[in-house]
């Protein structure tokens, strides 16, 4: 979500490349044959892969005014069940923590909407429901204010790339660009 905004700015690095932005989710995938650089939440097994720690990303419980003017605002962890939750289902947030967070007995209804998309959570958040959402978002949109609940999520982001690709100069300046 952070990323894609800022694109421009690495096409005017490297104006003569097509840069490919996907999201994959299987972190089981070997993305070394079809990605040049990556970020993951996972370290990187590969011998053949330099890999550092980008940042630290810190999720925590969104919602938008409207949502909390008709639902109200959540307490505590346990009074969230009754609220309306957006699921993200992505290796960030990972959903089994809901599972340690509330407990597995939910009302029906609880979830809102499942989406292993960080926009659409963003935008679903905005008004229909509750969701776990990284703190940057509070830099990118006012629309989805923070919930005070001390749920404080903490993922590393890391970087990565095949240790061949080194010498290349598109990749260096991409890597600079990332971190």
């Amino acid at each position: 979500m952070w990323l894609t905004p800022r694109m421009s700015r690495l096409q005017a690095v490297l104006p003569e490349m097509t840069i490919g932005l996907d999201f994959d989710y299987n972190l089981e995938r070997d993305r070394t044959h079809k990605a040049d650089i990556w970020l993951t939440y996972e370290q990187p097994t590969q011998a053949d892969l330099i890999a550092s720690k980008l940042a630290t990303i810190y999720f925590a419980v969104y919602a938008s005014q409207s949502y909390t003017q008709r639902h109200g605002i959540p307490s505590t962890m346990d009074s969230l069940k009754n609220h309306r939750f957006v699921e993200h289902i992505s290796p960030s947030v990972r959903s089994e923590l809901l599972d340690v967070l509330i407990g597995t007995e939910r009302p029906q209804g609880f979830i809102a909407m499942r989406t292993n998309s960080s926009l659409s959570q963003l935008w679903s958040v905005t008004g229909g429901g509750i969701g776990a959402l990284p703190t940057f978002v509070s830099e990118i949109t006012s629309a989805a204010a923070l919930v005070p609940l001390e749920l404080r999520i903490r993922r590393e982001l890391r970087l990565g790339y095949r240790s061949k690709a080194k010498p290349s100069p598109a990749i260096l300046a991409a890597v600079k660009w990332v971190r």
